[in-house]
């Protein structure tokens, strides 16, 4: 017999959490959900405390990926090119106002 569909809305937040701990432990979404609803029917449901350490889990494996520590890099270096770039557009102004006090000579 072929399992029904279910559909549900999650949040992207919560969708993200799903997305992560399917990858870490290695199975689909579908089942990644399916065993955790599962796990809450078998051993009672206490929200409070699931909840916190799979987000607290998952956010350490996702800001531990490679790809968010480039980019958490990427933001640093740009932070510091727009800083120089606006010391450069100081010296620019400051030169051009000298070029036009050396013109007016």
């Amino acid at each position: 017999m072929k399992n029904p569909d279910l559909k549900i809305r999650v949040s992207p937040e919560l969708r993200s959490l799903i997305e992560a701990s399917s990858k870490v432990n290695e199975r689909t979404m579908n089942a990644e959900i399916a065993a955790r609803l599962q796990w809450s029917f078998d051993n009672g449901y206490d929200a409070s405390v699931e909840t916190e350490a799979v987000r607290k889990g998952a956010l350490a494996r996702i800001q531990a990926s490679p790809t968010i520590r480039l980019e958490k890099r990427m933001i640093g270096i740009e932070a510091k090119l727009e800083g120089r770039i606006d010391e450069l557009a100081k010296e620019v102004t400051t030169l051009r106002e000298q070029l036009k006090a050396i013109a007016a000579r």
